[in-house]
């Protein structure tokens, strides 16, 4: 046992073994960056644009995927422009709609989906409106 043991304690030589290991079989130069994202700016027209596509009803995630950019970035813009990003809660008459959906065996998954929420979303509304939920492999 201890000399199984002392095969395995040596984790400086374990460490510079598994490096050169993945050093081996990366073809990239060393310090390059493995998953680089284009990063793309906005002209200040595309930022008037998505300003005004958000007043007009569009969501976060939609103005992402249609100019090409991260939600956050979005969001950023809209702040620095002034707008106030709508909240991400749900109103009483959907939580309303959603313990009705989970009380017929509905997952927080589908009714989020049903009702244009993240799953968590509806689980918190259910969980402060006093719904008992279910454990997670039930739903």
């Amino acid at each position: 046992m201890v000399e199984l043991l002392g095969c395995y304690s040596n984790w400086a030589y374990w460490t510079k073994r598994v490096s050169s290991l993945l050093r081996a079989t990366d073809q990239r130069p060393p310090g390059t960056i493995r998953n680089r994202v284009a990063i793309r700016k906005l002209s200040d027209e595309e930022i008037a644009e998505l300003v005004n596509a958000y007043r007009g009803g569009a969501t976060v995630r939609e103005l992402g995927a249609r100019f090409g950019v991260h939600r956050t970035t979005v969001s950023s813009h809209l702040l620095r422009k002034g707008v106030k990003v709508r909240g991400h809660s749900m109103t009483d008459s959907e939580v309303d709609q959603a313990a009705a959906l989970y009380g017929n065996g509905l997952s927080v998954e589908r009714i989020g989906q049903r009702l244009g929420f993240n799953g968590g979303t509806v689980w918190l509304a259910l969980r402060n409106r006093g719904v008992q939920m279910r454990p997670a492999s039930g739903g």
